[in-house]
């Protein structure tokens, strides 16, 4: 029996590095050159192939330089090929292949890279939602006028323009508000005339792309090398490209960058989940991403120190050990404030069980409201008047939610965030935008306050909190599972050393040798099933209650009229029913679970990491599984559902007896 184990452990192995290396080999046989293609290249060596080219984009094609050029000198370098390259302007109709920029991508054509429309002013003006922009007078360039219109609907006033001197001098003399342009093609002029973006419409594209109307063969190779850069490429080049532009259009020197990039730079901060988190020794979270983001384009290395004590981050920034932080922490305001376009919106959560119906601010002075201490949030409500606030302090939110009648006021990212645990009994009643947004101070020097301001408002604020929504969810997960590994890793290692303490101690005793007792043995098994039992669920109840992983939920199973059948047909047939009903349970067992037979008919399943409409999927495949036990009697069954630390197993336990007893009581009134 053992070897044909070690036999299937072993093919086991081998299968899994045969499909690993079949994967290398095939994962990339869509590029791969075709016999004709390679034909073509060994034809065309040494003739000259003329493509078309933006010349007059930034980042992409500007002046003979840029990522298009890159990627046409690394293409050539690959195949030996000669091209050249035909200078074109932006919106220049062409023939043949073209790498060019545009509002709409052809079926043949292959996206480089996708950027999107911004709204440009002489000052800042802070627009949150698209729903905002109304009644404002917009400057356009005309070949992007049908495009602009549609996306914002004609609730504006539009002036289109031909050129781009036209519509910035447009902009200058007042004669339009706003400018909604491409990003990147306008970002020296932004950055240069110290233009604000105001707003990024991260929809409204605008691609960088190959395209060849006739897919010459040509076409096709380049197309499956461009696939290849992409991928390996362009992310490096445009980091590059940004850098660049930037120093240029704000007159920052090779040397003074240099300087930067040689001091010392720290960000500290405290934990404010999702924008900024902690887990398994990393920082993440939404400031985060965009720290990360200015490091990878200006090469300045951030370190990032984490505090646990509101003093010692105090005492540290007064002393300078601290470079940069955010402000949702209000109790600090030292350094320049560095706009992050994060807008503060307030929502109004209510427990599921509160019939509270809010529509205005005016509602809001009838009630008391719960905030946090020292927040962006509570900053902004304590300044309106009329208003009944009451504070908590930070980590302390589940005393409040201790009184289901509460109203809790808490940042709009924050309370989504929240909603998967802490606030998943939780709805928004009333939701209030602000004029404030999340800052990140600085004390560093003033070319890094200029360099970090510029770039984050370059940066698309909308898909950066995304993905820092996405890095604070990993970031904590991966904390958590790396606390459970280590908690267990050093039991193992506990373990191991016991044992060994143990094998050493034995070894001195010649021939002594202690016989274990059957029942010691036995103690956490259930000798009819072969589940584990009661003794195992009392053992476990505390290490449960310490797991910091939800979901997790309690099933309790008690087999219908079990009593019945070992009266009227035997003691035997009980016992077969009972041990059918745990086979069901064994053959259904999910992952990350523990079944117990706690009491005659009773059974008791511990599950961690299932939502709720999992478990029902679960308990459906039971019931359907155990219409197969020798009698159809059926069973009672409950169960209760631990979404954070506020309810224990033993709570979760009783709520399934609570639950049982209803249930059984109600079978006998329909059985009457």
């Amino acid at each position: 029996m053992k070897k044909k184990k070690s036999i299937i452990i072993v093919l086991g192995i081998l299968t899994i590095i045969v499909g690993v290396i079949l994967f290398f080999v095939f994962q990339d046989n869509e590029n791969k050159l075709t016999t004709e293609e390679r034909q073509w290249i060994s034809e065309n060596e040494t003739k000259v192939q003329n493509i078309s080219i933006i010349n007059n984009s930034n980042l992409f094609g500007n002046l003979g330089e840029g990522i298009f050029y890159s990627y046409i000198k690394d293409f050539t370098d690959e195949y030996g090929l000669k091209l050249n390259p035909i200078t074109m302007n932006r919106n220049d109709a062409s023939t043949g292949i073209t790498l060019q920029v545009g509002n709409e991508l052809s079926s043949s054509a292959l996206n480089f890279y996708e950027d999107h429309f911004v709204m440009v002013s002489n000052t800042k003006d802070q627009t949150t939602s698209i729903n905002e922009i109304k009644n404002k007078k917009i400057g356009i360039l005309e070949n992007d006028t049908n495009k602009v219109k549609a996306y914002l609907k004609n609730e504006n006033i539009y002036t289109s323009f031909n050129n781009e001197n036209e519509l910035f001098n447009a902009l200058d003399q007042g004669t339009v508000s706003y400018l909604v342009i491409p990003r990147i093609e306008y970002m020296n002029r932004i950055l240069s005339k110290n233009y604000t973006i105001n707003y990024h419409f991260s929809d409204l594209k605008r691609y960088y792309y190959i395209d060849d109307s006739s897919n010459s063969i040509l076409f096709r190779i380049m197309k499956k090398f461009a696939n290849r850069w992409i991928k390996s490429n362009l992310e490096k080049s445009l980091t590059s490209e940004e850098k660049a532009l930037f120093q240029t259009s704000l007159n920052i020197s090779d040397s003074a960058l240099a300087s930067l990039q040689k001091s010392n730079v720290t960000f500290g901060y405290r934990v404010h989940a999702p924008y900024e988190v902690y887990g398994d020794r990393q920082f993440g979270g939404i400031f985060a991403k965009y720290l990360d983001a200015f490091q990878d384009f200006s090469g300045i290395e951030i370190k990032y120190t984490k505090y646990n004590n509101e003093k010692k981050m105090i005492k540290d920034l007064n002393n300078n050990k601290i470079s940069l932080y955010a402000n949702y922490d209000t109790s600090m305001n030292n350094g320049v404030m560095i706009d992050t376009a994060i807008p503060l919106v307030i929502d109004i959560y209510a427990h599921e069980s509160n019939p509270v119906v809010i529509y205005s601010s005016e509602t809001l002075k009838n009630y008391t409201l719960y905030v946090e201490e020292n927040t962006l949030a509570y900053q902004y409500l304590s300044n309106k008047e009329g208003l009944n606030l009451k504070t908590y302090k930070k980590d302390k939110i589940s005393d409040v939610l201790k009184d289901k009648k509460a109203l809790l006021a808490i940042d709009e990212v924050a309370g989504t965030y929240l909603g998967r645990s802490t606030l998943n009994n939780y709805t928004s009643r009333y939701r209030e935008t602000t004029n404030s947004t999340y800052v990140i101070r600085s004390l560093g020097s003033e070319t890094l306050n200029t360099l970090l301001t510029k770039y984050f408002n370059y940066l698309d604020n909308h898909s950066y909190i995304e993905k820092g929504f996405h890095d604070a969810l990993v970031t904590e997960n991966r904390g958590s599972i790396m606390t459970s590994i280590a908690k267990y890793a050093l039991y193992g290692i506990l373990i191991v050393g016991l044992i060994l303490l143990l094998i050493y101690r034995s070894s001195k005793k010649v021939r002594m040798q202690k016989k274990v007792k059957k029942e010691d043995r036995l103690k956490y098994i259930d000798q009819l099933t072969s589940l584990k039992n009661r003794n195992y669920l009392n053992e476990n109840l505390s290490n449960w209650n310490k797991n910091t992983i939800y979901p997790q939920s309690i099933i309790m199973i008690d087999l219908d009229k079990v009593q019945e059948i070992n009266d009227t047909l035997g003691y035997e047939e009980g016992d077969n029913q009972i041990k059918a009903a745990a086979n069901s349970l064994i053959k259904t067992q999910l992952d990350n679970t523990d079944i117990m037979r706690t009491d005659g008919n009773e059974f008791v399943v511990y599950l961690i990491g299932y939502n709720q409409k999992q478990i029902t999927s679960y308990l459906n495949k039971l019931k359907k599984d155990f219409k197969n036990l020798p009698y159809d009697y059926g069973a009672t069954v409950a169960y209760s559902m631990i979404e954070n630390d506020l309810k224990s197993i033993e709570d979760a336990l009783n709520e399934c007896i609570e639950e049982i007893k209803k249930t059984k009581e109600q079978k006998k009134e329909e059985e009457k």
